[in-house]
Order: structure tokens, then C-alpha cells, then sequence
């Protein structure tokens, strides 16, 4: 589990290495508050998964690998103990538009064509 959370902290790390690392960090961890916080950075890196200079084929298979992330992330942010009851909602929904944003304008949609 610390390897993985070393892996996804490490800036130089390309951004799917780091993603997958705090993936695997998350479902490893004993503590939910740290599977809340690894997951959260790994949505964040989402949008950098997948760079333009990427053939399209490329790109769609990067940000396939992802799938059901977000959703994961939102999961964990609900039930992250460490975070005021208020605020976790608001969280999780942040993580869920952050997601679809890359689905649905990124590089890979049918819009950006």
C-alpha cells in the first residue's frame, strides 16, 4: 500500500502510472480517509491521461483504462469519515463532473472532432 501511494505521489511519474498506483493504493487501504485522498488525486490526474499528441485510438484506450474511477473516487469521498458531513456531497459530485468532463469533452468524444 505505501508503495502505491509513493507511485502516485511521484510528480515525474507519467499521469497513468499514477492514476493506476492510487487505484490499487485505495482498494489496498485499511483507512478510508487515505482511499478517500488517493482516489481524489487519481481523478484529478485524469484530465492529463490521455495527451493530444496521442493518436485517437491511443487516447480512447488510455482513458478506457480508467473506467468507473470516478464513480469509485465518489464512493469513498461519501463514506470518508474524515470529512464534514456537509462537505462530502459536494465532494463526491466534484469528482463525478470531473470524470464526465473527460469522458464526454475530452480529447477522445465525438465533440472534439
Amino acid at each position: 500500500m505505501k508503495a502505491f501511494a509513493e507511485a502516485a505521489g511521484m510528480a515525474e511519474a507519467p499521469p497513468s502510472l499514477r492514476i493506476g498506483a492510487g487505484r490499487q493504493g485505495a482498494r489496498l487501504s485499511a483507512d478510508p480517509r487515505r482511499a478517500a485522498r488517493l482516489m481524489e488525486n487519481a481523478v484529478r490526474l485524469l484530465p492529463t491521461a490521455a495527451p493530444y499528441q496521442l493518436g485517437r485510438s491511443d487516447q480512447q484506450h488510455l482513458i478506457g483504462e480508467f473506467a468507473g474511477l470516478a464513480a469509485d473516487a465518489a464512493a469513498l469521498a461519501l463514506a470518508d469519515p474524515g470529512a464534514p458531513a456537509g462537505e462530502r456531497a459536494a465532494r463526491a459530485l466534484r469528482l463525478l463532473e470531473t470524470g464526465r468532463a473527460v469522458r464526454s469533452a475530452g480529447p477522445c468524444s465525438p465533440a472534439a472532432t
